[in-house]
């Protein structure tokens, strides 16, 4: 997993995306399925579990030559738009000054 620009090609058209929450999938291991659009993507950090994006596609990166027998395999992947960049687009759409993201219980 991780944080890049993509070039991507999904049913057949071309989409580049900055900031995007790449995951590689790993062979026999699907990380998305159709239908999957709009799921949220979570890290685990220590005992916390964070919500990060929300799911976009899954695509075969542009970086490889998926095409041609005896070229490389296909790079399948996961995008996902970050959390924060959804949440930043809102606030200056809708002119809200602050967004909490998180209620801390136990600081009540």
């Amino acid at each position: 997993m991780g944080v890049k620009s993509i070039d991507y090609i999904e049913s057949g058209k071309n989409y580049s995306v900055d900031n995007a929450v790449v995951v590689q999938w790993e062979p026999g291991q699907r990380f998305t399925q159709g239908g999957d659009s709009g799921s949220v993507y979570y890290a685990k950090i220590g005992s916390f579990t964070y919500p990060i994006a929300i799911h976009r596609a899954q695509a075969v990166s542009k970086d490889k030559n998926y095409l041609e027998p005896g070229k490389d395999l296909a790079v399948i992947v996961s995008i996902g738009f970050s959390l924060y960049d959804i949440v930043q687009a809102l606030k200056k759409e809708y002119e809200v000054e602050r967004v909490q993201w998180f209620k801390d219980y136990r600081k009540m």
